[in-house]
C-alpha cells in the first residue's frame, strides 16, 4: 500500500512538471510571437526607400526600435503598427538582417522579430546623407534644399513637441518684433547673419535638427547633443530662472509673473533676454534650431565681433583663426558662455562631447 501511494505522488509530481514545461514554453512561445514583421517579407528584394511594418499586441508592447545586421539603429515607433523608414541606399547590396526590438512599458525588451532582406540598389544611386560640418564661409544649401534632404522618420522621441514641431512662424510676425533688424539686442553680430533664419519646416524632432544642421553646415550629431544637454530635445524646456523684474522685460518680451521669469526657452535654449527672438523660440521646435545654426555659423564665419582677439590658450589661436574644428568648437561653447574657451564654454562643450559619445537618443527610455 505504500509503495503504491508513492508511485501516486511520484505520477502525480511528474505531471504537475510537465504542465510547468507547458505553460513555460507557452509563455516563451508568447513573448516571442507578440510581433511580427509584415514587411518587408523575409527573403524580398528591397532597394530605395523601404518601409518596414510591424505588428504587435498593444497590450503588450508599447514601442519599438528597428535596427540592422549586428545592431545598426534605424528608427523607433510608439503607435501600432510600427511602422519605420529606412533607406536602404546608405547599404551595401546583399543580404541583410532586420530585426526589432519590442519593448514593454518599463522599456524591457519582451520580442526581437526579424526577417533577411536582400538589398539591390543601383550603382550610382544617392543614399541618406549625414550632415556634417563644412568650413567657415562655405557655400551652403538654402532651407527648402535641405528639406528635400532630409529623409523622413517616424523616429520621434518627444510626442509632446509635436505642436511646436507644426509650426512655422509667419515674416509677419518676426517683423512685428523686429527679429530681422535687430535679432540680437547686443549688436556683436551682424543682423545680415540671421536674414535665413525662417524655421520653414515641420516634421519630427529628429528631422528639424537634420534639416537646421542641413542648412546651416553642422553636424547633426552634434546638433542632436547640444539638443539634448539643452532640454533632453524637450521643446517646452524653460530655462535660466531669474527673480529681478530688471531681468525679466524686453521690449518685445516680458516674462515677469509678478515674482520670477524664465530666460531661456526650447529644443536649443534660446536665451529670449539677449536675443530679439520671443515668442518664436518658444512656439516653433523649427525656429528655434534655425537660431542657434544661424549663431553658430555666425560665430564661425568670424562675425562675432564680441569674441575678437580672445585665444584659445590650448593652441594659441586667437578667434576666430584655427581649424575647422577648433572654431566650431569654439563657437559651440560661445553659445553657453558667450566666450572663447574659457572654462564655462570649456565645461560646456565637454559635456556636448560626452553626450555626442554616448548618444542617449539612441538608447530606449530616452
Amino acid at each position: 500500500m505504500r509503495k503504491f501511494s508513492i508511485a501516486i505522488v511520484l505520477l502525480m509530481l511528474s505531471s504537475i512538471a510537465l504542465l510547468g514545461t507547458a505553460q513555460l514554453s507557452w509563455a516563451v512561445l508568447q513573448t516571442t510571437q507578440r510581433g511580427k514583421i509584415v514587411a518587408p517579407k523575409e527573403g524580398k528584394t528591397v532597394s530605395g526607400n523601404v518601409q518596414v511594418t510591424v505588428r504587435a499586441d498593444r497590450t503588450f508592447i508599447k514601442s519599438a526600435a528597428l535596427y540592422r545586421d549586428s545592431g545598426d539603429y534605424i528608427g523607433a515607433s510608439t503607435a501600432v503598427p510600427f511602422r519605420f523608414q529606412w533607406n536602404s541606399v546608405s547599404t551595401n547590396n546583399g543580404t541583410h538582417h532586420l530585426f526589432v526590438k519590442l519593448m514593454n512599458r518599463r522599456q524591457v525588451v519582451v520580442g526581437t522579430p526579424a526577417v533577411d532582406v536582400n538589398v539591390s540598389n543601383a550603382a550610382g544611386a544617392g543614399g541618406n546623407v549625414f550632415f556634417s560640418t563644412q568650413a567657415p564661409h562655405a557655400q551652403l544649401p538654402s532651407g527648402a534644399v535641405c528639406a528635400n534632404e532630409v529623409p523622413y522618420s517616424s523616429f520621434e522621441p518627444r510626442p509632446q513637441n509635436a505642436t511646436a514641431n507644426q509650426t512655422v512662424p509667419s515674416t509677419a510676425a518676426l517683423n512685428s518684433h523686429n527679429f530681422y533688424s535687430q535679432p540680437l539686442y547686443s549688436g556683436s553680430v551682424p543682423a545680415s547673419d540671421f536674414s535665413l533664419v525662417d524655421g520653414n519646416y515641420t516634421g519630427t524632432t529628429d528631422m528639424i535638427i537634420q534639416w537646421a544642421a542641413c542648412k546651416w553646415g553642422l553636424d547633426e550629431d552634434v546638433f542632436r547633443a547640444i539638443a539634448a544637454n539643452e532640454s533632453w530635445w524637450k521643446q517646452s524646456t524653460a530655462g535660466d530662472h531669474r527673480y529681478s523684474q530688471s531681468q525679466c522685460e524686453r521690449q518685445y518680451w516680458n516674462g515677469w509673473n509678478g515674482n520670477s521669469c524664465y530666460q531661456s526657452y526650447g529644443l536649443t535654449q534660446v536665451k529670449v533676454y539677449d536675443f530679439n527672438a520671443w515668442p518664436e523660440a518658444n512656439t516653433s521646435t523649427s525656429f528655434n534650431v534655425d537660431f542657434i545654426g544661424a549663431y553658430i555659423r555666425a560665430c564661425m564665419n568670424g562675425d562675432s565681433s564680441n569674441l575678437d582677439g580672445q585665444v584659445n590658450n590650448a593652441t594659441g589661436n586667437t578667434y576666430p583663426n584655427g581649424s575647422t574644428n577648433e572654431v566650431f568648437w569654439g563657437c559651440v561653447g560661445g553659445w553657453y558662455s558667450g566666450q572663447w574657451y574659457d572654462s564655462g564654454a570649456q565645461n560646456y562643450i565637454s559635456n556636448v562631447q560626452a553626450l555626442l559619445d554616448s548618444k542617449p537618443w539612441l538608447k530606449p527610455g530616452f
